[in-house]
């Protein structure tokens, strides 16, 4: 007889065999085909990789629609791609327009002349659009005026992924549930506005909502109707087609406003635990002694204007940490302590246990990676997306603001000391990385789960408010508080004037 020993062991065994009987209870989700559609300037496409390399991990195929630029596709690791050939890139020229104006119109002008480009090259590739035709779902950048028409195209349904650091929607809800009575919008203000600040937040909330629906439509209207699109659809109804929109951000930062079951927050995408660096960077850091190291990066694309560019050396020369600074601007004369490089693992840098600051444009993913490791931040922001994130810093207590237009040499100086020698910005940032830490489920995982069910649920439509199809005076009730107002009045007035009948009706008899 051979020896069962082992077998009567396992099944013995209780935690054996309840992991057997777990796994057979998950449910079996084949493979699905998932189009990603990303923006194709900054961190956007940066931030749609990591989401397909985590389908791949997950066992689906993701297929990446983008433009057939080497300077785009370099930033991408090795996946499906579905190309499209653009007759005017974006230039550095232009980018940078975007970036340093201080006139939102321009910005949005620019914009939007970008994304009616690159959309209309992909909706009048028809081999690009029959190559997408059996995909199972589409996740689409949310700043993308093409994540509304290419689901209509393809009669797909959609996932919009903000990575902007708020709940905009920017051609969708547009800002339906930013209530603007505490979350401010003015950079002084804070949550406990007064009756002038509140009025103030919602003028200025109302006109950014009318300046980006104008913005939006536009597209929108241009594309649609040019490529024969949804045109038997008000813009209204094409805007609430998308099935479900997660942001790439967290209460512990951002201010907590009601949501409905089809919009929902996942938590940073792009933090995680420290890699060990590479021999270079560590050597650096170790070479640190007791003073660390700061870290500055103002994004991929955004440039310190020339004339600015000598204050910000003199300022890193007066400091006696050692700086790392990720820059493609030429920079003359670098001081001692400042190691200038095109490229670095930010995120590894900012889990290492010498780093002490953090010098940043204030974009969203270098925001969260900041506060995921608990460093305090020093906020140089230069477009309005940037703007909110410094409110949000500001907000709670882990970093200050320097003036990206502005600044002085003085201005670098003293806000590395404010952040360095006063402790509580490093207590607040470290409590905000424990909160982040804390999730029990990563972005990155969050995001399939989503992706995954929104294919289950047949698009998960019935996630979505009836209360969006109403006017607003339905939506809160004004029309029937106007009406039980009017049956008082009615009331009251029928009672006086009974009243005075029955009073005269008195007189007379006396």
């Amino acid at each position: 007889m051979p020896d069962n020993q082992p077998i009567r062991h396992f099944f013995n065994n209780k935690p054996s065999i309840l992991l057997i009987l777990l796994i057979f209870a998950l449910p079996c989700i084949s493979s699905l085909k998932v189009a990603i559609l990303p923006f194709i300037a900054g961190s956007h496409p940066l931030s749609a990789d990591i989401i397909a390399q985590h389908l791949i991990k997950r066992g689906h195929t993701p297929i990446t629609i983008i433009s057939n630029e080497p300077k785009v596709l370099k930033k991408l690791k090795t996946s499906a791609f579905a190309l499209y050939d653009i007759e005017r890139p974006f230039t550095q020229t232009e980018l940078q327009k975007v970036f340093t104006t201080t006139n939102p119109f321009i910005a949005l002008s620019y914009v939007s002349d970008i994304q009616t480009r690159y959309c209309d090259a992909m909706l009048s590739n028809q081999t690009l659009i029959q190559s997408l035709q059996d995909v199972d779902v589409i996740v689409a950048d949310d700043l993308l005026v093409c994540s509304l028409l290419l689901k209509e195209v393809l009669n797909k349904p959609s996932v919009h992924v903000s990575t902007s650091g708020s709940i905009v929607g920017f051609h969708t809800f547009l800002g339906a549930y930013t209530p603007y009575s505490y979350v401010p919008l003015i950079g002084p203000f804070s949550k406990d506005m007064s009756f002038l600040q509140r009025a103030m937040n919602v003028i200025v909330g109302l006109g950014m909502e009318a300046i980006i629906k104008n913005w939006s439509s536009k597209m929108l209207n241009t594309l649609r109707f040019k490529h024969n699109i949804a045109t038997n659809l008000t813009l209204f109804e094409l805007r609430r087609k998308f099935s479900v929109y997660l942001a790439t951000l967290d209460f512990a930062i951002e201010y907590p406003v009601p949501i409905p079951p089809n919009i929902h927050t996942v938590g940073p995408l792009t933090p995680v635990p420290p890699s060990p660096l590479p021999q270079s960077f560590e050597i650096f850091m170790q070479n640190s002694g007791d003073q660390g190291v700061i870290i500055l990066s103002l994004g991929s694309e955004l440039q310190i204007q020339d004339h600015k560019l000598t204050e910000m050396v003199a300022a890193l020369s007066q400091l006696p940490h050692q700086i790392i600074w990720k820059t493609k601007q030429r920079i003359k004369h670098v001081p001692e302590n400042v190691k200038i490089v095109e490229w670095m693992p930010q995120n590894d840098l900012l889990g290492h246990n010498k780093t002490i600051a953090f010098i940043t444009h204030c974009g969203s993913n270098g925001v969260y990676e900041g506060a995921y490791h608990g460093v305090p931040m020093i906020g140089m922001p230069a477009m309005e997306e940037q703007m909110g994130n410094i409110r949000r810093i500001i907000r709670t207590e882990i970093g200050v603001h320097v003036d990206f237009y502005k600044f002085t040499m003085s201005d670098i100086t003293s806000a590395v000391t404010e952040i360095t020698a006063n402790k509580r910005y490093r207590e607040n940032a470290k409590r905000i990385s424990k909160i982040l830490k804390s999730s029990p489920r990563t972005a990155r995982d969050a995001i399939v789960d989503w992706i995954e069910y929104v294919v289950q649920a047949e698009g998960a439509h019935h996630l979505k408010v009836e209360g969006e199809k109403l006017w607003f005076y339905e939506l809160y009730n004004l029309d029937v508080m106007l009406f039980v107002l009017i049956v008082l009045y009615i009331i009251y007035r029928m009672l006086k004037a009974c009243t005075k009948m029955i009073f005269q009706s008195k007189a007379k008899v006396d």
